[in-house]
C-alpha cells in the first residue's frame, strides 16, 4: 500500500551509487514511463514530491548509451488542495482532500462522532469519525484553519471522513448566518448547510421527540400537507425526549439527506422559534387517529382523542363534524353524536373523543373529522378504523393441510414477521417456513429466522366464563440428521406451560396435550396462543420444527384409539376416508380388507400402529413412517402350494406367524428356499418327530427369501 503524506517530500534513489557514471537516471511524476526527454535526475538534490496536488506516480529509468534498465515505479499519497467546501463537493468521491479554507463549526454529535463545518462560500459537509481521528472539541462558532479527509458518500449524503485533526481552532464565535429556506425549496446544495425555515408544524406536536435518528413529519406554508421530514440529528442535544411544539415555529437547523430523503434537524432547542401567530388558527393533535377497530358484531371500536386549542379566535361557535361511520364525543365514555358544538370557543384545550360506530360490516373505514369556526381556517383530523370477521372459536381443530404459501395461512393464525414461504415441511434448508400439513419453520442462526412466533386467535363463544381449556397439537420434526434440536415453547395469554413444550431432540413426532385450569376467559373476549422457538440454546444446522393437528376446547376429549379405512377413494390424506381422522404419528390406523379403493400416499405421511387385513393393500411410495408396529395380515389356505416372502426385514419364522412352536404337526410341511444351497436348496422347517430343522432358525430378508 502507498503511504501517505501531508507535506512535500524530498525522494532519492537509494541505489545510485550502483549505476556507472556514464548512466543518467530520468524521471517522471505523472505516471507516464520515462525518456531521456523527461527531468534529468540530480542526486545532490532529490526529486521534490510537492503536497496537495493529489496522488503521485513516481516513474524513473537509467540510460547508459544503447543500455537502458527496467522502470522503476512508486506510489505516493497526498492529499489534493480545493479552495473551499463548494468546490470540495464537487470532487470525485473516495479521494483525499484538504479544504485549504477555514471552516466554522456549526453543530455536532457523538453519535459517529458526527461534526458539521461550513465556511464562507456557504456550503456545509458533514464529517463522520468513527475512527476518533479527531480529538479536539469544538463549540458552535469555532473556526479551523483547514479540514483534511476522505470524500464518500451515504444514502446521498456527501460525507468526510478525516484524516487528520484540525487542531485547536483560529478564531471562535464565529457567526454563520443561515440561508433562509422553505421546505419546497431545498436541494441537495443544501446538504450540511445551516438553514433558517419559517413557520414549521409538526404532525405529532404534543407528543415528545424519540431519540437520535427518529423522525417526524413537518409541514409549512411552501408544501401541502405533512410531507416533510424532520429527523433528530442530534440525539445528545436537549431536543430528545422533550415535548414537540404545538404551534408553528420558525426552525434554524443543518439538511442531511438520507434514504428518506432531504430533512431539517435543529440542533437544540434554542434553534426552535415559536411563531406569534396574529390571525385566527385552530390546532388539533395529533393530527390522525387510526386502528379504530373492532371485530364484527362487537362494535363500537375504543374511543381515541386528539386536543384541540385555537390561537386569537373571534369567539363564535367551533363546529366539529365526523365523517360517516364515525361519532365523537366531549367525554370519551358517553353522549356520542355526529356533532359536537362549542358555544363561543375561546380556543383552551379541548379534548374530543372519536370511535367507529356500531353495526357495521367487515371493512375498512376512513374519513375526515371537520373542525369549522371561530373566524379561522377550517382543519381535519384523520381516522381510520376497521371491522374485522370474528377468530375462530371453540372447538377449534386445524391440520394445515391447505398451508402451501404465505397467502394461505389459516384463518386466526398471525406471524411474528414477514417469512418467506420455502415449500413443503422437511424440505430444503434456507430460513423460512414450511407447510403443507403442518405449519413448520427452518430456523438459522441470524436474521429473522433465529426466532419464529405462531400465534393463534381464538374468541369465548361458549356462553360462559372459560375456567379450564385443553390445548393439544402434534410436535413436527424434520431433517433430523442435523444437530441442533429447537423446541416448541407454548403459552396462553403470555403464561408458558411447560406441560406443552415439545423438543425435537429425540427424532420423532409427539402429540402433547395439557388441560389448564384456574382460567376466568369472559364470553366474547379473545384469547391469545402462542407457539415460539429460537435458535438461541442450539448449535449447528437446526432440525426444522412443526406443529399440526392443533385440538383446542373446553375438556379433553375422548382418546380415539383407532382410525379404520373407508374406501370411498384412494386418498390418504382425505378425512372422509377414514373413521376417525386421518392417522397421524399417535393414532393407529386398520384397512380392512373387501374394499374396492384402497390407499395411495404420495408425500409424507405418519401412523402410530397400523394393521393391514387379509385382502387389503397399501401403495405408500416410502412415503408413510410407521411410528409403531406394521401388521399385514395374510390367510392362507391348506388347498396346496403356496410361496410366501415378508414385507419386512428380520421377520423370523419359527415361532411368529409364519410358524408354530415345536413340535410340529405331522401335517406340517414349511420349506425354505436357500439359494446358497445348490444341491437341495428347499430345506424342510419339520424334521422327524415333528423337531425343527435348525436351518430354519434364521429370518426372512425382505422381499427376496421364499417359504
Amino acid at each position: 500500500m502507498p503511504q501517505t503524506y501531508f507535506e512535500d517530500q524530498t525522494v532519492f534513489i537509494d541505489n545510485f551509487d550502483d549505476y556507472e557514471p556514464t548512466a543518467d537516471i530520468y524521471y517522471t511524476l505523472d505516471g507516464e514511463d520515462p525518456t531521456d526527454q523527461d527531468a534529468l535526475y540530480d542526486h545532490t538534490e532529490g526529486i521534490l514530491l510537492e503536497d496537495g496536488n493529489g496522488p503521485i506516480t513516481l516513474k524513473a529509468i537509467a540510460i547508459d548509451g544503447e543500455e537502458e534498465s527496467d522502470i522503476t515505479t512508486a506510489e505516493y499519497v497526498f492529499p489534493l488542495n480545493v479552495d473551499n467546501l463548494e468546490q470540495l463537493r464537487q470532487q470525485t468521491l473516495g479521494g483525499l482532500y484538504r479544504v485549504d479554507n477555514p471552516a466554522v463549526f456549526i453543530g455536532g454529535d457523538s453519535f459517529r462522532n458526527t461534526k458539521f463545518f461550513q465556511d464562507n462560500s456557504g456550503f456545509g459537509i458533514q464529517i463522520d469519525d468513527d475512527g476518533g481521528v479527531i480529538e479536539t472539541e469544538y463549540n458552535i462558532g469555532d473556526q479551523v484553519a483547514e479540514l483534511v479527509g476522505t470524500l464518500g458518500q451515504h444514502q446521498d449524503q456527501l460525507r468526510f471522513s478525516p484524516a487528520l485533526d484540525p487542531g485547536d481552532p483560529i478564531d471562535t464565535g464565529v457567526e454563520v448566518e443561515p440561508l433562509e429556506r422553505t421546505l419546497d425549496d431545498l436541494t441537495q446544495d443544501d446538504q450540511s448547510r445551516l438553514v433558517l425555515v419559517y413557520t414549521v408544524e409538526f404532525e405529532e406536536a404534543g407528543e415528545n421527540f424519540g431519540g437520535g435518528g427518529s423522525t417526524t413529519n413537518i409541514t409549512d406554508p411552501s408544501i401541502t400537507g405533512f410531507e416533510g421530514l424532520y429527523r433528530n440529528v442530534f440525539g445528545d442535544s436537549d431536543i430528545t425526549d422533550s415535548p414537540i411544539p404545538m404551534g408553528p415555529v420558525n426552525i434554524t437547523g443543518i439538511i442531511q439527506e438520507n434514504n428518506d430523503g432531504l430533512n431539517l434537524a435543529a440542533r437544540s432547542l434554542a434553534d426552535f422559534e415559536e411563531v406569534e401567530i396574529e390571525d385566527p388558527l385552530l390546532n388539533a393533535s395529533p393530527t390522525t387517529l387510526s386502528d379504530l377497530n373492532y371485530i364484527e358484531g362487537e362494535g363500537p371500536s375504543d374511543p381515541k382523542s386528539f386536543e384541540l386549542t385555537g390561537d386569537n379566535l373571534d369567539e363564535t361557535d367551533v363546529t366539529i363534524t365526523a365523517p360517516d361511520n364515525f361519532e365523537i364525543s366531549e367525554n370519551g365514555a358517553k353522549s356520542f353524536s355526529t356533532t359536537i358544538t362549542l358555544t363561543e370557543y375561546d380556543g383552551s384545550a379541548k379534548t374530543i373523543w372519536v370511535r367507529l360506530e356500531a353495526g357495521l360490516s367487515v371493512d375498512t373505514y376512513s374519513g375526515n373529522v371537520n373542525i369549522t369556526g371561530g373566524g379561522a381556517d377550517p382543519i381535519n383530523v384523520a381516522v381510520s378504523g376497521e371491522v374485522t370477521e370474528p377468530p375462530p372459536g371453540l372447538p377449534y381443530a386445524e391440520d394445515f393441510v391447505d398451508f402451501v404459501s404465505v397467502e394461505t395461512l389459516v384463518e386466526g393464525w398471525t406471524l411474528d414477521n414477514d417469512y418467506t414461504y420455502q415449500g413443503d415441511f422437511g424440505s430444503g434448508s434456507a430460513g423460512g417456513l414450511r407447510g403443507n400439513g403442518v405449519l413448520g419453520f427452518q430456523l438459522t442462526g441470524t436474521g429473522i429466522n433465529s426466532a419464529f412466533t405462531a400465534t393463534l386467535i381464538l374468541q369465548n363463544n361458549t356462553g360462559s366464563t372459560i375456567t379450564e381449556l385443553f390445548i393439544e397439537y402434534t410436535g413436527k420434526v424434520a431433517r433430523t440428521d442435523q444437530t441442533g434440536t429447537p423446541k416448541w415453547i407454548v403459552s396462553l395469554n403470555g403464561t408458558e406451560y411447560s406441560e406443552l413444550e415439545y423438543s425435537t431432540a429425540d427424532g420423532i413426532d409427539k402429540v402433547v396435550g395439557f388441560l389448564i385450569t384456574d382460567l376466568s376467559i369472559p364470553d366474547g373476549e379473545t384469547f391469545e396462543i402462542e407457539w415460539f422457538t429460537t435458535a438461541t440454546g442450539t448449535s449447528g444446522v437446526r432440525r426444522q420444527i412443526g406443529v399440526t393437528d392443533v385440538f383446542i376446547d373446553l375438556e379433553e376429549p375422548d382418546p380415539i384409539e383407532l382410525t379404520i379405512w373407508q374406501g370411498n377413494n384412494s386418498d390418504w390424506f382425505e378425512t372422509d376416508n377414514w373413521s376417525d381422522g386421518v392417522p397421524t404419528a399417535g393414532l393407529d390406523a386398520l384397512i380392512p380388507g373387501g374394499l374396492d379403493h384402497y390407499p395411495t400416499i404420495d408425500t409424507s405421511a405418519d401412523v402410530q400402529n397400523l394393521t393391514l387385513e387379509d385382502g387389503a393393500t397399501l401403495l405408500d411410495n416410502e412415503n408413510l413412517t410407521v411410528h409403531g408396529t406394521l401388521t399385514m395380515q395374510r390367510t392362507i389356505p391348506f388347498d396346496g402350494w403356496r410361496m410366501i416372502s415378508s414385507p419386512v426385514s428380520g421377520q423370523t419364522i419359527v415361532g411368529s406367524d409364519f410358524a408354530p412352536e415345536a413340535p410340529l404337526p405331522s401335517y406340517f410341511d414349511f420349506y425354505y428356499f436357500d439359494e446358497n444351497v445348490n444341491d437341495a436348496p428347499w430345506i424342510n422347517l419339520r424334521k422327524a418327530e415333528g423337531e425343527v430343522n435348525e436351518a430354519l432358525m434364521k429370518s426372512l430378508f425382505q422381499g427376496r427369501d421364499t417359504l
